[in-house]
């Protein structure tokens, strides 16, 4: 058994990879008091302060406007990856391995789960999916978990050699329960440890599994035999990490924008500043007050007062008591700031501003003009999905081979699974007709794959019907005797 390792602190110095995924962690979600906070205990002890959250004082946190465009940045990369859902293909002759994978994309809601682990990549740099055997459930369980709190190692290739998962566990007192997984030989071992949680946030004495109703039940120690893999992937959001290039862990997509993000924020802030300082003011002598009598107030609202009589000389020439005075508010600056803030934002992330919905008023277009404004998103598109198809293959497999060892289900042989990720743009049906009938007039398709284009939502069975009939249309259908003949 290996040895247990211990966490420390949880506060890293100076600028770590790990200090970095918390900036980009407060970044997505959007909160100004925990941006300001980390802000205040990272960036006036580590670097020079100048930004503008850096410098931003507690009292002069309530007038603070926050655009929250990081989050909307990650969630564009999921809906990219993921808004139509993918496809999970095995050998139809493996009979058990498909039922077992339908079974387990099923129970997993795996469509909304990637949805959510599609986010959090893109966020954070990656992402980790593992898979857990639990007793009370039919298949095995898809669980999405955060870099922040977990310690890999990788081999030279990029795969996980072992990792090491932790996370808080709350009953009468607060414990951290530690998760590792490593192979021995050709097995694979998840080994779990719980330590109490010190008020410092470091860890404590170890204490048994059996201290936490929710911890109580779990083994320390399972092994699955002849294991191919760690039952766990890495997904990296993109790399090389550009900020850490000798690491194998991913980069997020705003973190050569932050200083931008903070920027934008700064220009917003601005801008409702002027909105209130803009608000008309009325300035009301002294004197009018008192002539209204003792506890009486200027009332903004009155229509009218009676003129005070007040000696001309004693106020000088061009004096008046009641005195209106209206900022300017800068609208077309600080809307010209802001629009070239965001849109630079959105393009140094890698994506292109027409999938944020800038710059597209009034335009109907096709698949084909869609995917040219939007070349440069589908290009990161691309290859993000790269990362996700093939951690999705490794993770699939090695889902089946913990599946059946944990005594889940009959033996069977896991099979290669095909990963498919959907089209995330909505495909026009006349660009379909034409792209089919122009092959079909260049004789380079053949009828079924031309109405697998037309209805690619349709199974094998409707797609054979549909080409005998039009073969019967064209009177080149062969009598049903001689079918397979």
């Amino acid at each position: 058994m290996s040895q247990v390792f211990r966490m420390k602190s949880t506060r890293l110095p100076g600028d770590s990879l790990r200090q970095r995924q918390s900036e980009w962690k407060v970044w997505y979600e959007g909160t100004p008091e925990r941006i300001s906070n980390f802000y205040t205990n990272w960036v006036r002890q580590h670097t020079a302060n100048g930004r503008f959250w850096g410098n931003m004082d507690q009292n002069q946190l309530a007038d603070v406007v926050h655009m929250p465009l990081a989050g909307d940045i990650a969630s564009t990369s999921a809906n990219l990856l993921f808004s139509e859902p993918p496809e999970f293909g095995i050998d139809e002759s493996k009979t058990q391995a498909n039922r077992r994978l339908k079974g387990f994309v099923t129970q997993n809601k795996i469509n909304q789960r990637l949805l959510h682990a599609g986010e959090l990549c893109a966020a954070m740099g990656g992402v980790y999916l593992k898979i857990d055997i639990e007793q009370d459930e039919e298949f095995p369980v898809l669980t999405v978990r955060y870099p922040e709190n977990t310690e890999p190692e990788f081999r030279a290739n990029g795969d996980l050699r072992r990792v090491r998962f932790s996370r808080i566990v709350h009953d009468e007192k607060t414990y951290r329960l530690y998760e590792l997984r490593e192979m021995s030989g050709n097995d694979l071992i998840v080994s779990l440890s719980m330590f109490h949680v010190k008020e410092s946030g470091e860890d404590g004495k170890q204490v048994p599994l059996s201290a936490a109703e929710e911890t109580e039940g779990l083994a320390p120690q399972v092994t699955y035999p002849d294991m191919s893999g760690l039952g766990a992937v890495y997904i990296p959001n993109s790399l090389p990490n550009r900020m850490f290039p000798e690491s194998d862990e991913g980069i997020s997509d705003y973190a050569q924008s932050i200083s931008l993000l903070d920027s934008l924020d700064e220009a917003w802030t601005s801008w409702m500043n002027d909105l209130t300082l803009g608000k008309g003011k009325t300035f009301v002598d002294q004197e009018i007050l008192r002539s209204m009598g003792e506890g009486k107030r200027y009332d903004p609202h009155q229509r009218a007062y009676i003129k005070v009589d007040m000696a001309a000389g004693k106020m000088g020439e061009g004096y008046k008591p009641i005195e209106s005075v209206q900022h300017d508010i800068r609208v077309e600056e600080h809307m010209q700031t802001c629009s070239s803030l965001v849109t630079e934002i959105i393009t140094r992330c890698g994506y292109s501003p027409q999938s944020f919905g800038l710059g597209i008023e009034g335009r109907a277009e096709s698949g084909t003009a869609i995917r040219l404004r939007e070349r440069k998103s589908m290009l990161l598109r691309q290859k993000k999905a790269r990362y996700w198809v093939a951690g999705l293959k490794d993770l699939l497999f090695d889902m089946q081979g913990m599946d059946w060892k944990s005594g889940k289900s009959p033996s069977y042989e896991p099979a290669e699974v095909e990963v498919s990720l959907g089209d995330s743009i909505i495909t026009d049906p006349k660009e379909i007709s034409e792209t089919v009938r122009n092959l079909k007039q260049a004789a380079s398709i053949s009828t079924q794959t031309a109405v697998e284009m037309a209805h690619p939502d349709w199974g094998t069975v409707q797609v054979q019907e549909e080409v005998q009939r039009i073969l019967q249309e064209e009177g080149l259908a062969l009598p049903d005797n001689q079918i397979g003949g």
